[in-house]
């Protein structure tokens, strides 16, 4: 083969490469479920849940690895990583098991107001690797918004 055709065979599969792989569209978040403390001492807080979540892509995903921060009121009170594959079937609901570490000290300085007000300003930051066929990719977490918080 010439070296002419091969560079044009190499910048074919590039382009086919660069225009058929799309960043997909992150999980859209459905409901919490099964919201539960386990665990309590005097620094710590172990709360767990399970979250509906939706793949809005036409394609199955895997989820590798999620890191996220938790935020009451715009101060951190907690963090929670989960290492494990969970495969996203395309357009369908999966569920997430999730398992976070609160600082009781910061959760009570933090959302004792919340908690008179019935409502609380709520975020969550971080990190989640979402990939297909092996190519994962980070892909940023993003949530901010009020909640109400029920007795």
């Amino acid at each position: 083969m010439k070296k002419s055709s091969k560079t044009a065979l190499l910048q074919s599969l590039v382009c086919f490469f660069i225009l058929g792989c799309k960043t997909p569209a992150l999980p859209v978040f459905g409901r919490l479920e099964n919201l539960s403390v386990r665990k309590v001492e005097r620094s710590q807080t172990v709360v767990t849940a399970v979250i509906q979540y939706y793949n809005p892509n036409n394609y199955q995903l895997s989820l590798k690895h999620i890191e996220a921060e938790f935020y009451l009121e715009n101060k951190l009170v907690g963090s929670s990583v989960l290492d494990t594959i969970i495969f996203l079937h395309k357009r369908d609901s999966f569920l997430l098991p999730v398992s976070v570490k609160l600082n009781l000290a910061d959760v009570l300085s933090n959302g004792l107001g919340a908690l008179l007000i019935g409502k609380a300003n709520v975020g969550v930051k971080g990190f989640a690797r979402l990939g297909r066929n092996g190519i994962f990719i980070r892909l940023p977490i993003q949530y901010e918004g009020t909640q109400k918080i029920q007795f």
